[in-house]
């Protein structure tokens, strides 16, 4: 996996959407804020994300390794954020918060088991679909190295981890078991 350049960890920081208000949890002044419609796609790995708001530079606040990015209407009276965590890839967190702030449901949406050694190169990628389902992949390429870091001959191995899901009308989050196709 390439490892995250200064660029791209400054980017994922002048990008926030807020940040959290200390009581509950849940990011502060959602109101302050044009919610995002969706659909929602973000290529985890990709500097650039087409479509996502810009962040506010006075709301970086980091103290769990996540930064919040966004957030969009759920089902019913929900509201969502998504936060992008601080790595090689800015795989997103969502957050579910009631009415009242209070944080209903959080989940990691990751699919994949990229560990970031050297010998795997990741594309994660995350779709929300308008009726709140959720896709989820990884696309992975292994190749044969020595103990030194050193390609060796023969062939990479590819495959492709995919999860699916949905925000439920209760504020859950549901999601799948991660599927592996070669």
């Amino acid at each position: 996996m390439k490892l995250c350049s200064p660029i791209l960890l400054f980017s994922l920081i002048m990008f926030s959407c807020s940040h959290a208000d200390e009581k509950s949890g849940a990011p502060a002044n959602f109101g302050r804020f044009k919610p995002l419609q969706l659909p929602l796609e973000i290529n985890a790995c990709s500097m650039h994300q087409p479509g996502l708001p810009d962040m506010q530079l006075d709301t970086i606040e980091n103290e769990d390794g996540f930064i919040p990015y966004c957030f969009f209407e759920g089902p019913g009276k929900f509201k969502t954020c998504v936060s992008l965590g601080i790595a090689d890839c800015s795989m997103p967190l969502l957050s579910i918060y009631n009415s009242e702030g209070q944080k209903v449901e959080e989940k990691f949406l990751g699919a994949g088991n990229c560990d970031g050694s050297t010998e795997m190169t990741c594309k994660p990628r995350v779709t929300i679909k308008k009726d709140f389902s959720i896709f989820i992949s990884d696309s992975i390429a292994v190749t044969p190295m020595d103990s030194c870091g050193n390609d060796l001959d023969g062939p990479k191995t590819r495959y492709t981890i995919t999860r699916e899901g949905r925000v439920k009308e209760d504020g859950k989050i549901e999601l799948g078991e991660a599927k592996r196709k070669d």
